[in-house]
């Protein structure tokens, strides 16, 4: 059973058999892509109280959309609309503010770049997420 994202918790974004990650430099416009490998902390991600993820290797940058592309991008209070993202009942990640835009993945492979896509029936189990924190 996939886990939902749970504030306050920091953990691994899982889709299918690869992990979410900000890059190994993570720096503020890396696109996010996904990586084959676990353990690292530019993989894990911080789920905080205003609904945004925070990449926990540098606690400065969030994840955020660039037109169609997922990347890092450094905290705006002024300006969080994309930055907030919720898992529903699919457990599909989803924009707070457009819940019909979710996140995906561009490929099956290693290295695929996670994008934003509009939420359609065909994706919802293949682009299910689990959140996996030391609590589960």
């Amino acid at each position: 059973m996939a886990s939902k994202l749970a504030i306050g918790k920091t953990g691994y974004l899982k889709c299918g058999n690869y992990v979410m990650s900000g890059g190994t430099n993570t720096v503020a416009g890396n696109e996010v892509t996904m990586k084959s490998t676990l353990n690292q902390k530019y993989q894990q991600w911080t789920y905080n109280s205003s609904m945004q993820l925070i990449n926990k290797a540098n606690p400065a940058l969030a994840l955020d959309v660039n037109g169609s592309k997922v990347v890092l991008r450094s905290k705006d209070a002024s300006d969080i609309t994309w930055q907030q993202w919720q898992s529903n009942d699919s457990n599909n990640l989803v924009n707070c503010t457009h819940p019909n835009i979710c996140l995906q993945v561009s490929g099956p492979e290693s290295e695929a770049n996670v994008v934003i896509g509009v939420l359609m029936p065909s994706i919802l189990k293949t682009q299910a997420w689990s959140f996996d924190t030391d609590d589960n």
